[in-house]
């Protein structure tokens, strides 16, 4: 099974709108021929489909691109995607609160990191999920669950509950693959049976080495992952690979 990841392509209600000098709807669009022409088996956006807030013409034209590729695709909330609107456009592509789906004997697991209050019944069901499989998970979330090594995103723009959510996916005794956006760099690491990804930024990619937010030139950036029953490989990819 072939899984695209993308994420944090903060999408403004106007095209030509700018962030951080960069207009991210024209970035999202160099992005999308390459999309096409991977045509994985299913296309997952981790989060932080809106610029600064939630807005209709930009998550109506998302959606438009979306389906214009010609494959499934699915949606999890960012911390920037607030309100009942995603739900309204995304609908059927929307995956809320913690879900599983099973493709081609794989689990697919979306936990929603976009509420700063801990979800207790949701956290309590991945931890029982986790427990009793007996095979690896693919769980895809949009808050990183582990410390990442830059101040932004460790000290400032963090998960109020990231270390109950750590836990529960530390503890696992299947392997369980993590994949995240939120930092918009790449990342990764391995604790116990958890591993961590970062896909980075679709529109806005930054330098890791930096200690501020500090654009990366050679985007756009996806991460393609292909997975069986018993084994998991992944890599980030640029559109000027």
């Amino acid at each position: 099974m072939e899984l695209l990841l993308i994420s944090d392509v903060h999408i403004p209600p106007h095209r030509e709108d700018l962030m951080q000098g960069v207009a991210p709807t024209r970035e999202f669009e160099k992005l999308l021929p390459r999309l096409k022409r991977e045509s994985p088996d299913l296309l997952i956006v981790t989060g932080d489909l809106a610029a600064d807030e939630p807005e209709p013409a930009g998550y109506e034209y998302l959606k438009e691109c979306l389906d214009s590729l010609g494959f499934p695709w699915l949606v999890i909330k960012g911390n920037h995607d607030r309100g009942s609107l995603f739900d309204e456009v995304f609908e059927k592509h929307f995956m809320s609160g913690f879900r599983c789906r099973w493709d081609s004997g794989i689990p697919l697991l979306f936990f929603d990191t976009s509420s700063e209050a801990l979800p207790h019944n949701e956290l309590n069901a991945l931890e029982e999920f986790l427990s009793n499989s007996s095979q690896p998970s693919y769980l895809f979330t949009h808050y990183p669950p582990v410390t990442v090594g830059h101040p932004l995103f460790d000290d400032i723009h963090y998960l109020p509950w990231k270390e109950e959510l750590f836990d529960v996916l530390s503890r696992s005794p299947q392997p369980v693959h993590v994949f995240f956006g939120h930092i918009h760099f790449s990342f990764q690491s391995t604790f116990e049976q958890a591993h961590f990804y970062s896909i980075p930024s679709a529109t806005l990619p930054i330098l890791p080495d930096q200690s501020d937010f500090v654009l990366d030139p050679n985007g756009p950036y996806y991460r393609k992952v292909l997975v069986t029953p018993t084994h998991c490989e992944t890599s980030v990819h640029s559109i000027k690979d």
